[in-house]
């Protein structure tokens, strides 16, 4: 029985829709396997230099010194660090008499953006269902000069005119700043509530990225990037998908690459990748997990390298962008149309047999599902456990037949963090598989 292998070298390209790996001309700007450098100590906590369920990013240049930028969701608040360095610089919680949001604070940030100029920092922060979104002047300290409500925010995005961006599970919604750091809702894209596959839909609007009038939006769950065109910046409507993944891969934060049309692509079970805007649909440049890290949910780049944040080593990293010779164009198969539901298996081919993992990582809300594949007809055993080693959640004698299956379970009581299961198929021939471990992450 075999794993379904998401990622296996630190560098390679591969074809959607197929496992196939085709390693490049080695060159020393080719791989991400070497950090540097690296931001926070890599140990989860509240110190100083220290993350905890960090997520997406921003790069930004003030006073000359270029700075990333990490959404700390468990310490509520974000932390800057110098990208050139590494060193920890400072942390902003929003606190102060012009944010009123829960307090005056950042609940839980996800989403992390810069104004223009890099002068104002905007943060979208979520608890139970609500939110809002947080302005901070990074001259005064890093002070709020104001916020708004935004319904569980999740991605977050400033254009060049100031508009604000704000993705969320079923929509996309813009913001004008109407009078100075007074914003007004002035579009919705998607229908609030209602998360689906459908071209007027979103299932989980993980990241926008305005193009003047036009946005490109990745869509998480339903496996896909797409585009919406607008005449005047207020109506929009769907106009193709520029990317979809056969193979399952859920793109999260994503970060146009200045002077070229290439985009680079975090994903939640991936690594991150770099696509060619150029062609419709996109093509598939280059593929790399850092450190040997699936879930890179943050991405930014400037004009030599590649940064992204690493959830679960708790840390961020960097390394040089690949160069053209790290390239090997394929584009997408002509023949995929826009997608319909998310796959309930989310490879292209299951495995021979046995593969399993649970999707999304991470994953919110009451349900996550587990995949796998059966060589025969039998049973399934799920067992999952908190990083203590305390249970939470068990899936006893699920009958399956041969083949894909899946099975879902309830996560609406599982704390924010990072979960590990065991899964163990047991054939009605009297044959059994040794367990298949793995873990993901539970963002409440």
């Amino acid at each position: 029985m075999k794993f379904l292998i998401l990622f296996s070298f630190s560098c390679f390209t591969m074809g959607i829709g197929n496992l196939l790996a085709q390693t490049p001309t080695p060159t020393p700007t080719c791989g991400c396997a070497l950090l540097q450098p690296t931001y926070a100590s890599g140990t989860p906590g509240p110190g100083s230099g220290e993350l905890s369920g960090n997520s997406y990013l921003a790069v930004g240049t003030l006073n000359s010194t270029e700075y990333i930028y990490i959404a700390d969701i468990n310490n509520n608040r974000i932390d800057q660090f110098n990208a050139s360095t590494g060193t920890f610089t400072a942390s902003f919680t929003g606190v102060g008499p012009n944010n009123t949001c829960f307090g005056g604070g950042i609940a839980s940030p996800y989403g992390v953006a810069l104004s223009a100029d890099g002068r104002y920092l905007f943060a979208s922060g979520t608890n139970n269902g609500s939110g809002c979104v947080a302005k901070m002047d990074l001259m005064a300290g890093g002070n709020p000069v104001t916020a708004f409500s935004a319904t569980h925010p999740i991605g977050l995005a400033v254009d060049a005119s100031g508009n604000v961006y704000v993705g969320t599970d079923s929509t996309v919604t813009k913001y004008k700043e109407q009078t100075p750091n007074h914003y007004v809702q002035v579009a919705v894209l998607g229908t609030p509530g209602v998360t689906g596959p459908g071209t007027s839909q979103f299932n989980q609007a993980y990241e926008v990225l305005p193009q003047g009038n036009n946005l490109l939006i990745t869509d998480s769950s339903n496996n896909r990037i797409v585009l919406w065109t607008s005449p005047d910046g207020v109506n929009y409507t769907y106009n193709q998908t520029v990317f979809y993944s056969a193979s399952g891969i859920a793109p999260t934060q994503m970060t146009a690459e200045p002077g070229t049309s290439r985009v680079y692509v975090g994903t939640s079970n991936d690594g991150f990748l770099v696509l060619d805007s150029a062609t419709t649909p996109w093509s598939f440049l280059y593929q790399c997990s850092p450190a040997g890290q699936a879930y890179v949910p943050g991405i930014g780049v400037d004009s030599a390298n590649v940064f992204f944040s690493l959830v679960l080593l708790a840390k961020g990293g960097a390394c040089p962008k690949p160069d053209s010779s790290c390239f090997a164009p394929l584009t997408l198969p002509t023949n995929t149309p826009t997608p319909g539901p998310t796959p309930a298996y989310a490879g292209a081919n299951p495995p021979a047999s046995g593969g399993c993992f649970i999707y999304p990582s991470p994953a919110r809300g009451s349900t996550a599902t587990v995949c796998y594949d059966m060589a025969q007809a039998g049973q399934v055993d799920l067992k999952v456990w908190n990083e203590s080693g305390e249970w939470a959640a068990e899936i006893k004698d699920r009958k399956g037949a041969a083949g894909a299956q899946v099975t879902s379970f309830d996560i609406s009581h599982f704390a924010r963090g990072v979960y590990y299961y065991a899964l163990t198929l047991t054939y009605d021939s009297g044959a059994s598989e040794k367990p298949k471990a793995g873990k993901f992450a539970v963002i409440h």
